[in-house]
């Protein structure tokens, strides 16, 4: 499917459909007409596959407590080490329903009030609030912007890390925002991609 068959067929305008990023410009921002780039929300429909999946999902019509099926974990295996070559335990494997909540458990399991965490930003705001909100000192250090890329400064990152006797260093990858260009990830340096 090229690009413009995508867009035929999955391309909606959100406006009007109480989507945060379109529809909440004004109680965000105080002004509407912006270009919202401010959340990590599409303006693709969901692929087919899903929505069927949903859709049997609400048939069943029961929307009780559920376990997570072994089929996730395996899964996630399977994909684990198809691209990095780590057969991941189903043991090792925590399930959460976002990563948010998911670096809160982090900071409690690996930090203490106080200590401090380190993010790169620009990053996604919940970031830089999981952080603080947990009583824990935020450390940011930006990104270089370099021809087009966002990179990592290492050694600013090292510097902030000596200095701030950093505990707990938080990447996100894809990082968001940030990726630009045919990059697909702004860590590419280090990890290959």
């Amino acid at each position: 499917m090229d690009a413009k068959e995508f867009a035929s067929r999955y391309l909606v305008d959100r406006r009007n459909t109480d989507s945060s990023k379109w529809d909440g410009l004004r109680a965000k921002f105080g002004e509407d007409g912006l270009i919202p780039l401010w959340i990590a929300d599409m303006e693709f429909r969901t692929c087919e596959a899903i929505t069927e999946a949903l859709a049997e999902r609400v048939r069943h019509g029961v929307f009780g407590y559920s376990v997570v099926p072994d089929e996730y974990y395996a899964v996630f295996s399977d994909w684990m080490e198809s691209r990095y070559g780590w057969r991941v335990a189903r043991e090792s494997v925590r399930f959460s329903t976002g990563c948010v909540t998911a670096i809160a458990w982090m900071i409690h399991a690996f930090t203490k009030p106080g200590d401090a965490c380190m993010i790169l930003t620009p990053v996604y705001y919940p970031f830089h609030n999981v952080v603080t909100n947990n009583g824990r000192k935020l450390v940011t250090v930006p990104l270089k912007y370099e021809a087009g890329y966002f990179t990592m400064d290492y050694e600013a990152i090292g510097k902030a890390i000596r200095e701030n006797s950093v505990k707990m260093f938080i990447q996100c990858s894809p990082h968001n925002p940030g990726q630009t260009g045919k990059k697909i990830c702004p860590f590419s340096r280090c990890c290959g991609r």
